[in-house]
């Protein structure tokens, strides 16, 4: 709730690749959103890092990030932790 979409529906390239989803949430705050359609591996922690990584770079804001997905590895929840 309170997310609002930054991307205007197209995938935004930084250096580490392509941001599924970018937005704000309700405290302005930049969104990475990383959508996986089956389970979340554990490099898919490490994707979602570096694009955030890449949007504090280049805007010098706070990111954060989601990772959305059916199920997630161990590793994953264990990572998110």
């Amino acid at each position: 709730q309170g997310l609002t979409i930054e991307d205007e529906g197209v995938e935004r390239r930084v250096e580490a690749g392509f941001i599924d989803i970018l937005a704000r949430d309700a405290n302005g705050v930049l969104t990475v959103i990383e959508l996986k359609a089956e389970t979340a591996k554990p490099d898919a922690v490490a994707q979602v890092l570096g694009y955030m990584g890449c949007l504090a770079e280049e805007t010098g804001e706070i990111v954060r990030g989601f990772l959305v997905a059916s199920d997630h590895h161990p590793r994953v929840i264990h990572a998110a932790r």
